[in-house]
């Protein structure tokens, strides 16, 4: 198993805007996969949307992503609240906290 964390940095005061349309369009997103986790800053780095997504392996990762993204309304108009293109790392679940 993988987990991909996407990391989101905001402009300031737009995490409310970037959980409303992230939100409203998950339904859609989780016809392929559900969402692991998702989380926004108070401490740190602030500003920041992080969200996880398990899959299998990296090759059903990239089925699950292609077949989302040809659906309308995935992935959410949510570039308009962002400073810059968001982080993405994926690592197997074996070196997870938790494994």
């Amino acid at each position: 198993m993988i987990i991909e964390m996407r990391t989101y940095t905001l402009k300031p005061g737009n995490i409310p805007t970037f959980e409303e349309r992230f939100g409203s369009a998950l339904a859609i997103r989780e016809k392929f996969s559900k969402l692991a986790a998702f989380w926004h800053t108070e401490v740190g780095p602030l500003n920041q949307v992080i969200h996880a997504w398990p899959y299998e392996d990296l090759q059903e990762r990239t089925s699950k992503r292609a077949e989302a993204t040809k659906l309308q309304g995935w992935p959410p108009n949510t570039r308009v609240s962002c400073s810059k293109s968001p982080h993405r790392n994926a690592a197997s679940a074996a070196h997870s906290i938790n494994a």
